[in-house]
């Protein structure tokens, strides 16, 4: 059982990811924007692969450090999670993303989806779990 120091600061750790979870929103609707304005693909995916690289990924590995230990590993929010993630990361990078990307809208989805599944249901599961520690 861990600590009640690691606990909170898990927690902080976990109140702080969501806030900035955010900011994937942002990137959500300026890629619909720009889908919208006919601005080249090519373009959008340029800005997908460096929002990525500044404020997706960093993101992604915070989650996997701090707040996925905190599930077991047959945890179907977790299996979801590390599986959006792969999602996420393997349209980008290759030798994946010549054959499964499709278009700048189904990383915007993909991204969208991630995003909602996090705020809604693994950061609640997660503060739950650290109020019945606390209770125990």
């Amino acid at each position: 059982m861990p600590v009640l120091y690691d606990i909170d600061r898990i927690n902080r750790k976990a109140l702080w990811l969501q806030k900035k979870r955010y900011n994937g929103l942002k990137i959500v609707t300026k890629i619909r924007f720009l889908n919208r304005n006919s601005v080249n693909e090519e373009a959008i995916f340029l800005l997908i692969k460096n929002q990525f690289n500044i404020e997706i990924y960093p993101y992604l590995l915070e989650v996997k450090k701090w707040i996925l230990p905190q599930l077991l590993y047959n945890n179907p929010v977790r299996i979801q999670v590390e599986k959006q993630h792969f999602e996420l990361k393997k349209i980008l990078y290759p030798p994946f993303h010549s054959e499964s990307f499709n278009s700048t809208e189904e990383f915007a989805n993909l991204l969208e989806e991630n995003i909602r599944f996090e705020i809604r249901i693994l950061f609640p599961l997660v503060s739950l779990q650290f109020q019945n520690l606390v209770l125990l």
